[in-house]
């Protein structure tokens, strides 16, 4: 499974990242970074919503529910970068 084998490399970019706040770095990071860090969340998210779905609730509204987290991770981006992650596929 993907997670099994993307597991330690993201554990060790947390820690790395960790390491570079405690020593107050700015990472500077390149504009692929946000998309592929946004990516990299939102695949977590929506994961862990569906292990832990309530069980009353149908696919299409789990659909419902994923697509509207996303749209607020979107939201979330564009008022505090001014990125519009639906134009990092395009």
């Amino acid at each position: 499974m993907i997670g099994k084998k993307l597991s330690p490399i993201i554990l060790d970019i947390e820690k790395q990242i960790m390491q570079a706040d405690i020593y107050g770095v700015k990472p500077n990071y390149d504009k692929e970074v946000l998309r592929a860090s946004g990516a990299l969340f939102i695949h977590a998210l929506l994961d862990k919503m569906y292990e832990n779905r309530r069980q009353d609730l149908t696919m299409d509204e789990m659909i419902k529910m994923s697509g509207n987290a996303g749209n607020e991770i979107r939201e979330i981006i564009r008022k505090y970068t001014g990125e519009d992650s639906h134009d990092y596929y395009k």
